[in-house]
C-alpha cells in the first residue's frame, strides 16, 4: 500500500499521540545540575522542567509532573548521544508538610516508551524534601503554583 505525504505525515502524528503520556507540556524551566565522574569531573548537564498544566490541586496536595533532559549527553568515549532519553515523574507533594510521594514514572528513548511503573497508595512511600536539593527546587516551584 502506497501512502501519499500527508497520509504518511497524519500516521507519524496518531504514532506520536499514541507512545507519549497524555502530559499538558507546559514545561517551564526550573533548575539545571552537572552529573560528575567519580573524579568529580563534569560529565552533562540535566535540565529540570515542571508541567504547569499538569498540575492537580486538593485540599492538602498537589500532584504535577515533571521531567528531565540531557541536551550534552555523550557516550564512553565522547561522542555525542543522538537518542534524547525522557524521563517523567508524576509526585504528590504536600506544600504544608514539606513531603512528597512518586505516582508514575515513565522512560522513552526518543519517542519510544521504554518502561513504566505506577505506585498505589498501598505502595507509595512519602518522603521529606532534602534542603538544598535539586528536588526542593522542584517541590517550591511546583508549590508555588498552588
Amino acid at each position: 500500500m502506497k501512502l501519499n505525504a500527508s497520509t504518511a505525515v497524519l500516521a507519524g502524528l496518531v504514532s506520536l499521540m499514541t507512545a507519549t503520556p497524555g502530559y499538558a507540556e507546559n514545561w517551564v524551566y526550573v533548575t539545571e545540575d552537572k552529573t560528575t565522574d567519580g573524579e568529580g569531573e563534569p560529565t552533562y548537564t540535566r535540565k529540570f522542567y515542571i508541567d504547569a498544566d499538569s498540575l492537580i490541586k486538593s485540599e492538602t496536595s498537589i500532584k504535577i509532573w515533571h521531567t528531565y533532559f540531557t541536551p550534552d549527553r555523550r557516550d564512553s568515549d565522547g561522542n555525542p548521544v543522538l537518542a534524547e532519553r525522557r524521563r517523567y515523574f508524576l509526585f504528590q507533594y504536600n506544600c504544608d508538610e514539606n513531603t512528597r510521594s512518586i505516582l508514575r514514572y515513565d522512560r522513552f528513548e526518543d519517542i519510544i516508551p521504554d518502561f513504566s511503573v505506577s505506585w498505589d497508595s498501598a505502595t507509595q512511600r512519602t518522603e521529606g524534601i532534602v534542603p538544598g536539593s535539586v528536588g526542593e527546587k522542584i517541590f517550591q516551584a511546583a508549590c508555588a503554583l498552588r
